[in-house]
């Protein structure tokens, strides 16, 4: 599943859709099914294929634009870093 989140489109082997063509929900709809996270016997029996659509549909919904789209997937993904990161020892009052 690594290869999916840290991968690029060229280095899994498609390129990005050409506007108008293809909106970016209907791209990752479409990329989700050729990577097989949809399938039952795919990590979570398929779910993280519905979770990623879902928080595509959101993101489609608040009307990113190519910037903001990235500078708050930045931000996202700085705070579950954050969140996930090493737990800082608890200290004595002072």
């Amino acid at each position: 599943m690594s290869e999916i989140v840290e991968g690029t489109a060229e280095g899994l082997g498609t390129e990005a859709p050409e506007a108008p063509t293809e909106n970016r929900h209907d791209f990752f709809k479409r990329r989700l099914r050729e990577l097989g996270v949809y399938d039952k016997d795919a990590d979570y029996e398929g779910s993280i294929g519905e979770w990623v659509e879902q928080l595509s549909a959101t993101f489609r919904g608040q009307g990113h634009s190519g910037m903001s789209a990235e500078v708050t997937i930045d931000l996202f993904r700085q705070l579950m870093d954050e969140w996930k990161g090493p737990a800082i020892p608890a200290t004595k009052g002072k």
